[in-house]
């Protein structure tokens, strides 16, 4: 039902999204201001979580995060 999209802007600053198969409907899992790191993501076997790495809330290093796709 729906795809998860990674947009990289520069090697120090991606975004995920997802976006809706059917009628394209795109919605930000990342929105952000400044370089902010999103690799590596995945989806959780029950589809309701993204999984990545993160340099989000001013780590200077990668961290795991837990993105809940409903919020």
């Amino acid at each position: 039902k729906q795809l998860l999209v990674s947009r990289n802007e520069s090697n120090v600053n991606q975004d995920l999204y997802l976006v809706e198969v059917a009628g394209g409907a795109v919605k930000q899992l990342t929105p952000h201001k400044g370089d902010v790191q999103f690799e590596n993501a995945h989806w959780s076997t029950d589809g309701k979580h993204v999984y990545c790495t993160t340099t989000a809330e001013g780590r200077d290093l990668s961290a795991l995060a837990e993105i809940e796709v409903a919020s």
